[in-house]
């Protein structure tokens, strides 16, 4: 049986016994010599009283706390709600026989006092377990920042580390290769754009300088075998945008690029911002194919970090092409 469940008894046992001990020892009076059917309704009165107001006492408590009532209201409340049980109770057993002194007043006082003081160590009680609960919810809070910190530090750790060992490759091949360190040096830069996380912005240039080692590293990939044309204002390149926006709109146009096999990038300031438009031949059309998972994703950060008609995006195919456009308001 579980403390909570025999607390209302021992608390009725001690509200008796007080109560007794300040109406019937003063006047040496006999509670035994009252009648059975007196003592069995003031007995199991008492006990269903504790009980509904234990029960009473622990919903008061969280409406009160978690609504801010006036200290006054709540503990008039305590104190009233016990004592019409009381008052319940009394009738009950003395029927039209009742003493306003030793039959209402002592016992009155006596349940509002011990109500109060049970309703308050109640009240601290649940008080002191709300604050262990809220520490341990930010101790489980701090561990998984903590967590999630490290994932982001090794994260970075390894295209750092890839990075230098790209400078190292970078040194040991000869001079007179410039085709092999041109590859290493355009690898090492789309490296060294990953370092940056999606919730800070760069300036745009170097999103662009992502851009173009990617694209370089595609046309060793393919060679002759794919025409890619690329034009980027020149005046874009201090203006700050969130990264990785513009890349899976290359990335998709490479992997799904046949028939003529054309690719095109075009990045320009307009009056509404910064407009990026990609196109590539795709051949024969199957089924209305939008760009898969890696557009989906793209659409869904382009509603994070550019809400509302801060961004616009379009990507439909076209015959045997498909086109993308994206558009940043600065």
């Amino acid at each position: 049986m579980k403390l909570s469940s025999i607390l209302p008894i021992l608390y009725a046992a001690a509200l008796f016994t007080v109560i007794r001990v300040a109406n019937d020892i003063p006047i040496d009076s006999n509670y035994l010599s009252h009648s059975p059917l007196f003592i069995a309704i003031e007995l199991t009165g008492l006990i269903v009283g504790c009980y509904v107001s234990f029960f009473f006492f622990r919903k008061w408590i969280r409406y009160s706390v978690f609504h801010c009532v006036s200290p006054w209201i709540e503990y008039a409340c305590v104190a009233v709600f016990p004592l019409l049980l009381a008052l319940l109770v009394i009738l009950l057993s003395h029927g039209g026989d009742v003493g306003l002194l030793r039959d209402i007043v002592i016992p009155v006082v006596v349940v509002s006092l011990m109500s109060l003081w049970l309703y308050s160590g109640m009240k601290s009680g649940f008080l002191a377990r709300s604050v262990d609960e809220q520490r341990l919810k930010n101790d489980i809070m701090r561990n998984e920042y903590m967590q999630a910190e490290l994932q982001l530090l090794r994260a970075q750790y390894h295209p750092h580390f890839l990075f230098n060992m790209l400078n190292a490759i970078y040194f040991t091949i000869d001079e007179d290769n410039v085709k092999a360190r041109e590859t290493v040096e355009h690898l090492a830069n789309l490296l060294r754009g990953q370092l940056y996380t999606g919730d800070e912005k760069i300036k745009i240039r170097r999103e662009v300088e992502a851009m173009k080692s990617y694209v370089a590293l595609q046309k060793v990939r393919f060679g002759d075998s794919i025409s890619v044309y690329m034009d980027i204002d020149s005046s874009l390149g201090e203006e700050m945008i969130y990264p990785h926006l513009f890349m899976p709109l290359i990335e998709n146009a490479f992997k799904h690029c046949g028939g003529d096999s054309l690719v095109s990038f075009t990045l320009s300031r307009e009056p509404a911002g910064i407009v990026f438009k990609v196109v590539n031949s795709t051949g024969e059309i199957k089924g209305n194919s939008d760009g898969g998972k890696g557009l989906d994703n793209l659409r869904r950060r382009l509603e994070l970090l550019y809400p509302g008609d801060c961004h616009r995006f379009v990507a439909v195919p076209n015959g045997k092409i498909f086109a993308a456009e994206l558009m940043l308001r600065l």
